[in-house]
């Protein structure tokens, strides 16, 4: 993500979207699951909490996996060998290493740096939740291999499966090197592999090489929805929306002949297809394929179910970035209702549509309603997450946006500075968001200095 330089005229507030992680969105096994949630902002970034699978995690984490290869499933025990504190320290390793080729990068290697490097800090600051992520990603893949048992090399399969048990992503990719030459593998196994690369690569936080290796393996296989979606889901987050965009229609072509219109994968191209489309600044198209998302997932799951509510969340905020905030509160009050149902009062998700309903309020105009949404937003994160949070600061801070609106400015002031205070905790005081929370405060005292020279 990209900041300004440039002071802000007027307080940054922010809005988040619901999306769900990459290796959900892309049907990794997994299908519609549960979202996560995305903040997008112009200036403040959002740090990102995760709701992912619930898995029983001790240092080496274990559970029960179930294979599904339409012959019958098969369940097994999964332990994968990689503790929380090592997890975290591979994180920092990454950071150091990216920090270090950003000082001598080119302006095009730089912007990817800078989103991996920002992803590497949002994961650092919860680490515990991009563990559990980490750990299902793993066990995604293990039970993914199993089910290719009888189809490719079996001896270099075992290996793979292996390394991928160690969390030894290295010796898994120099294995997977081995079945993309070998001469005895089928093109679906050769494609496999390559796929297979690109999810632990993009795990290592290793864009282009991720984009690489899905790309080879979308060619090879170029009616596999997974292979073309995982290479969309790169593209995009690479900002090169056109290929995104390219990859994500034959992913969506393929799905629509599989299995046709009501089916929980369609919906998620359809999806991702729309936050494509609303990156690139084209509303209405993003808009209709939310739309049809929508009427899909409205289909297969009904009312309320987390998919629905996000992508309500979505068009909510498609049409907040169209400028028609109505529509955008409609759409979010269905989310919050949906959301509510579904999960009760102290969830992420309940936070993250009421901070965005106080956004859009803001933008109308109406302080109180914003304050009133922003207030409820915070209270629920002070619940679930603590003090000492990146959300709980990015509420505070747009609760100080509305004060500031309302012309209240040392409320704003209040507000700000408890935001600032936790950001410079968590974050340092060099970071792009303090240092934005920073400005916002500096433009209210500046307006309440010019207040009190009048009087």
């Amino acid at each position: 993500m990209h900041y300004s330089k440039s002071a802000a005229k007027e307080p940054v507030s922010q809005i988040e979207h619901n999306s769900p992680p990459w290796w959900q969105k892309a049907g990794v096994l997994q299908g519609l699951a549960a979202a996560i949630i995305t903040a997008i902002v112009a200036l403040v970034v959002a740090y990102y909490p995760n709701k992912t699978p619930s898995v029983i995690v001790s240092n080496s984490d274990t559970s029960t996996s179930t294979v599904h290869t339409g012959s019958g499933d098969i369940n097994q025990q999964i332990t994968v060998g990689i503790s929380l504190a090592e997890y975290e320290t591979r994180l920092k390793h990454r950071e150091a290493e990216i920090t270090q080729q950003l000082h001598d990068a080119h302006r095009q290697e730089k912007s990817i740096l800078e989103v991996q490097l920002q992803e590497l800090q949002n994961k650092l600051l919860d680490s515990k939740a991009s563990y559990d992520e980490y750990v299902a990603e793993l066990k995604s893949q293990i039970v993914r291999l199993e089910s290719l048992k009888g189809a490719v090399n079996s001896a270099l399969l075992e290996s793979a499966k292996k390394a991928l048990l160690n969390a030894d992503s290295q010796e898994a990719d120099r294995l997977f090197a081995q079945f993309e030459v070998s001469e005895q593998e089928t093109l679906e196994a050769i494609a496999e592999a390559s796929y297979q690369r690109g999810v632990i690569a993009n795990s290592d936080i290793r864009y282009a090489d991720a984009f690489q290796h899905f790309q080879k393996a979308a060619r090879l296989s170029p009616d596999n929805s997974l292979y073309s979606n995982a290479a969309g889901l790169v593209a995009n987050t690479l900002s090169d929306y056109d290929k995104a965009i390219g990859y994500f229609e034959q992913a969506l072509a393929s799905d629509l002949n599989t299995f046709g219109e009501d089916h929980p994968s369609v919906a998620i191209r359809r999806n991702n297809l729309g936050s494509a489309w609303d990156s690139k600044g084209d509303y209405d198209k993003a808009i209709g394929y939310f739309e049809q998302a929508l009427a899909s997932g409205l289909n297969t799951f009904g009312e309320d179910h987390p998919s629905v509510a996000t992508t309500r969340n979505n068009l909510g905020l498609a049409w907040y970035s169209k400028g028609d905030y109505d529509k955008a509160i409609g759409y979010l009050e269905q989310a919050l209702a949906s959301d509510l149902n579904t999960f009760g009062e102290d969830h992420p998700s309940v936070a993250t549509t009421r901070s965005n309903l106080g956004l859009t309020w803001d933008r109308k105009g109406d302080y109180d309603k914003a304050i009133g949404y922003f207030e409820q937003a915070l209270a629920i994160d002070l619940n679930t997450l603590g003090e000492d949070h990146p959300s709980v600061a990015i509420r505070r801070n747009n609760l100080g946006s509305s004060w500031y609106g309302k012309g209240d400015y040392d409320k704003a002031i209040g507000y700000y500075e408890q935001a600032l205070q936790t950001l410079t905790k968590v974050l340092g005081d060099n970071h792009p968001s303090t240092q934005t929370i920073y400005k916002n405060m500096v433009l209210a005292k500046a307006k309440l200095a010019r207040i009190n020279q009048k009087d």
